[in-house]
C-alpha cells in the first residue's frame, strides 16, 4: 500500500493505479478536510470568501500608456501572477483596491489588468515546528483551495506549485517533509509523494478546483528532497528519478488534462546547467534521457534580473529557443519580477533594493525597449520605479512571445504588507502598502502586433 491511499494495489513505476483517495486529509481551516470520493465530495471546512465593496483614500497614480508590442501574442499567453500570500494577507486584515480605490477581490483586480493564470505554492505542512524557520505565508491545501476556487470562479487557471517541503524550496534548499523524515528506502519516499500528489489534486477536483497545470517541484537545479534527491549526492540522480517518476504519474491519473511542469532557476545564464539537468530526464536531439525518461509536458525558468546569476535578458531568450529544440518542450518564465520602489511598507528587510538597480541595469540594456536610468558618472542604475516595472513586465512578455514560450509568471505581485506576516517583497509587489494597485500592473495586458 502506497502511504495513505487505502485499498490500492501495490505499484510500480508507469503502472500505479490507485483506487480510492484517502478519507483523512489534514488542512488548516480549524477542522479536518474530507474527501469522499462518490458521496458529494468536501465536508466540513467553511472556506472563507472575499467581499467586495468599500472605498478609501488613498495615493493617486498617472496611468500608464503601455504601447502595443511589435511581436505576434497568441491568445492564449500566459499572463500569469502567483498569487499565494492573498488568503492569508485577507485573514490577516489586508485588502485589495482597485485603480478608482474601490475594494474589491485582488484576482478580479488582475482578472481586469489582464490576467489569465494565477500561480499557487504549496508546502506539505507548513505549521510544522521543526521545519517552518519563516513565518510567510503558510500555504497548506486548505488555503490553496480557497484561493483557487475563487479563481475558477472567475474564469481564471491554476498552475499548482508543488513544493514537496514544509517550507521553501529553492536551489539550495529541499528539506523533506517532517511527516516523511522517517523513510529509509526511496520507493517508500517515492509511494508518499506519490499520495500526497494525488490526494491534493483529487481535493482540488473535489472543490471544483482542478489545476490546469501542475509544477512537480521548485527550482529543483539541485534536486528535491534532499539527500535523498540531491543531484550531488552518488545515487542523487537516480533517486530524483523516482521521484519525478512518482510526481508525474500521480498528477496524470488525478488530472489528466493537467500539463506538467519541471521548474528550474536562473534562466538567463548556463545553458549547459539547464541541458546537464534535463538531458538525465528527458530525450535530446533523439537521444534517450541519461538517467530515466520522465513524462512532462514544460520547462519552467526563473528569471530575476536583479540576479548576476540569472544572466541577460540576451541569454535568456537564446535559451528558450535552444530548450524548445533540444526537448520538443514548450517553455514559459515561470517567476520574474521587478521592484517599483526601494521604501519599505514594514520592517522586513526586502530582497530587491538599490545595488539591484545596477545589476539590472547590465542584464536589460540592449533590448530596444526604454528604462529610466540613473548614474552616478561611473555606474548605470535602472531605478525602482513605476514605469520601469511596467517596462520590465512589457519586456518579459515580448521576449517571451518572440521566442515561443507560452507565457509569464510575475511571481510575489500579491505580496503587501500585513499585520502578523512580514512582506520581502512589497517593493516588488503589483500593490502598493496599501494595497492599491499600481499602473504597471496594466503591463500585463499588453497587446501585440496581432
Amino acid at each position: 500500500m502506497r502511504g495513505k491511499l487505502r485499498n490500492s494495489t501495490k505499484y510500480d513505476g508507469k503502472n500505479r493505479r490507485p483506487l480510492f483517495v484517502h478519507t483523512y486529509f489534514r488542512t488548516y481551516c480549524g477542522v479536518f478536510l474530507g474527501i469522499i470520493l462518490g458521496l458529494g465530495g468536501l465536508v466540513s471546512c467553511t472556506l472563507p470568501a472575499y467581499h467586495d465593496g468599500g472605498s478609501t483614500n488613498l495615493t493617486s497614480y498617472e496611468q500608464l500608456n503601455i504601447a502595443p508590442l511589435s511581436v505576434s501574442i497568441p491568445a492564449d499567453f500566459i499572463r500569469g501572477v502567483d498569487v499565494s500570500m492573498v488568503q492569508e494577507i485577507e485573514e490577516l486584515g489586508g485588502a485589495y483596491y482597485d485603480g478608482n480605490n474601490q475594494r474589491r477581490d485582488p484576482l478580479a483586480i488582475l482578472k481586469d489588468a489582464g490576467v489569465n493564470w494565477v500561480r499557487l505554492r504549496l508546502w506539505n505542512n507548513p505549521r510544522n515546528s521543526t521545519y517552518t524557520s519563516v513565518n510567510y505565508g503558510h500555504n497548506d491545501i486548505g488555503r490553496t483551495v480557497a484561493i483557487a476556487r475563487r479563481a475558477k470562479a472567475l474564469g481564471l487557471k491554476v498552475l499548482l506549485d508543488f513544493h514537496y517541503s514544509d517550507t521553501w524550496a529553492d536551489p539550495a534548499q529541499q528539506v523533506v517533509p517532517a511527516s516523511w523524515a522517517s523513510y529509509t528506502d526511496i520507493q517508500d519516499l517515492a509511494d508518499a509523494l506519490y499520495d500526497f500528489t494525488y490526494t491534493t489534486i483529487q481535493t482540488l477536483t473535489t472543490a471544483n478546483a482542478v489545476p490546469d497545470m501542475v509544477q512537480i517541484g521548485n527550482e529543483i537545479d539541485s534536486g528535491m528532497l534532499f539527500n535523498w534527491g540531491k543531484l550531488s549526492e552518488s545515487t542523487g540522480p537516480a533517486n530524483l528519478g523516482v521521484l519525478l517518476d512518482a510526481a508525474s504519474d500521480a498528477v496524470r491519473a488525478a488530472a489528466p488534462q493537467a500539463k506538467i511542469m519541471i521548474h528550474l532557476s536562473r534562466g538567463g545564464r548556463d545553458l549547459s546547467g539547464l541541458t546537464s539537468f534535463f538531458d538525465r530526464y528527458a530525450t535530446h536531439g533523439g537521444t534517450a534521457a541519461t538517467v530515466r525518461e520522465i513524462d512532462f509536458d514544460i520547462i519552467g525558468l526563473s528569471y530575476y534580473p536583479y540576479y548576476a546569476s540569472h544572466g541577460t535578458v540576451t541569454q535568456l531568450k537564446s535559451n528558450i529557443e535552444n530548450l524548445k529544440s533540444r526537448y520538443g518542450k514548450n517553455v514559459l518564465i515561470a517567476e520574474t519580477s521587478y521592484g517599483w520602489t526601494t521604501g519599505y511598507g514594514d520592517s522586513t528587510t526586502n530582497v530587491f533594493w538599490e545595488d539591484d538597480e545596477e545589476v539590472a541595469a547590465t542584464n536589460l540594456t540592449g533590448q530596444g525597449l526604454t528604462f529610466a536610468t540613473r548614474s552616478n558618472g561611473t555606474t548605470l542604475y535602472f531605478p525602482a520605479t513605476i514605469e520601469n516595472q511596467a517596462a520590465f513586465i512589457r519586456l518579459m512578455i515580448g521576449s517571451s512571445a518572440e521566442k515561443g514560450a507560452l507565457g509569464i509568471f510575475y511571481w510575489g505581485g500579491d505580496w503587501i504588507p500585513a499585520l502578523g506576516v512580514g512582506s520581502t517583497w512589497e517593493n516588488q509587489a503589483l500593490f502598493d502598502f496599501n494595497g492599491k494597485a499600481l499602473p504597471s500592473l496594466t503591463a500585463l495586458g499588453v497587446r501585440g502586433n496581432n
